[in-house]
C-alpha cells in the first residue's frame, strides 16, 4: 500500500479566487495546501508534503515545537505564480520560490512535468521544515539534507534514502582544495562567492561526510540536529576545532 494513501487529509474545501483562480485547499496535520488545479490535486500535494514530513522526522526526529499549518500554493501556470509573487520574484528565474524567511515561510509553485519539479519541491519542502523547527538553521545542513532526500522525487512509498555515499566523491575533490575548508563550508549561507557557486553540491558532500564521519566529525551533524528539533537558535555555529 501507498504510504500517502495512509495520509488522512483531514479537510478539502474550494478557497478564494486570486487573480482569476480559484484555489481548492486541503489540511494534513502539518500542511495547509492551496492548489488552483483541483480538489484532488490538492488532496494529492498535500499528501505528498505529509509523506515528505514523515521522512525528514525519521531523520531528525519530532520536532519538540509543534509545526502545523505549513503554507503550500500551487498555481497553474509561471504567469500566474509570477503575478502572485510581484516584487518578491526579483531577478530569480524558476518555477518554484520559497517567499519570506520567516518560521512559516510560504512554497509557491508551478509543477512543470519532470523529476526536476520533484526535486525543486523536495529541497523547498526541507528548507521550510527545518525554517519552521529554528529560524536560525545554518544553509549548508539545509541544503545538504535537502539534497540527501531529493532521491525520494516520485515516490510515495518506502523509507528515507540510503547513503549517498556518491557525494564522498564531491566532498574529496571539493573539500580539500585550499580555497574551501571545512570553516568555509561549515560558515555556507547560500551566496558565498568563494564558493564559486557548489554551495548546494558541496553542502550535500558535507552532510554525507558528516553522517558516516566518526568522533567529532559526526556529533557535528547529530548536535546539529539536535539544535534543528529542539528549535534553540544559539546553538550554531558548531565548529571543528583544529580542521579549519
Amino acid at each position: 500500500m501507498k504510504l500517502s494513501l495512509a495520509i488522512p487529509v483531514l479537510s478539502l474545501f474550494i478557497g478564494f479566487s486570486l487573480w482569476g483562480e480559484d484555489f481548492y485547499v486541503a489540511r494534513t496535520d502539518h500542511y495547509l495546501v492551496r492548489s488552483a488545479l483541483s480538489p484532488e490535486n490538492a488532496a494529492e500535494t498535500a499528501r505528498t508534503m505529509e509523506y515528505l514530513y514523515k521522512a525528514f522526522t525519521e531523520l531528525t526526529g519530532p520536532p519538540e515545537n509543534p509545526v502545523v499549518s505549513l503554507p503550500v500554493r500551487e498555481f497553474t501556470s509561471r504567469e500566474e505564480l509570477y503575478a502572485y509573487l510581484g516584487d518578491l520574484k526579483g531577478e530569480r528565474e524558476g518555477s518554484f520560490f520559497l517567499i519570506g524567511q520567516s518560521a512559516y515561510g510560504e512554497i509557491a509553485f508551478f509543477r512543470e512535468p519532470g523529476r526536476d519539479s520533484e526535486r525543486a519541491l523536495i529541497e523547498l519542502a526541507f528548507f521550510q521544515f527545518a525554517d519552521a523547527c529554528n529560524h536560525n538553521t545554518p544553509f549548508w545542513l539545509k541544503a545538504g539534507i535537502a539534497r540527501y532526500f531529493e532521491t525520494l522525487a516520485g515516490r510515495t512509498e518506502g523509507a528515507a534514502p540510503p547513503f549517498n555515499w556518491d557525494a564522498l566523491g564531491e566532498w574529496k575533490t571539493y573539500g580539500n582544495r585550499d580555497d574551501v575548508s571545512y570553516g568555509d563550508l561549515l560558515a555556507l549561507d547560500g551566496g558565498n562567492p568563494g564558493i564559486g557557486g557548489r554551495e548546494h553540491s558541496l553542502s550535500w558532500a558535507l552532510v554525507t561526510y558528516l553522517m558516516n564521519a566518526q568522533g567529532r566529525e559526526s556529533r557535528i551533524f547529530w548536535e546539529s540536529l539536535t539544535l534543528l528539533r529542539r528549535g534553540d537558535p544559539t546553538g550554531w555555529p558548531l565548529t571543528l576545532s583544529g580542521t579549519e
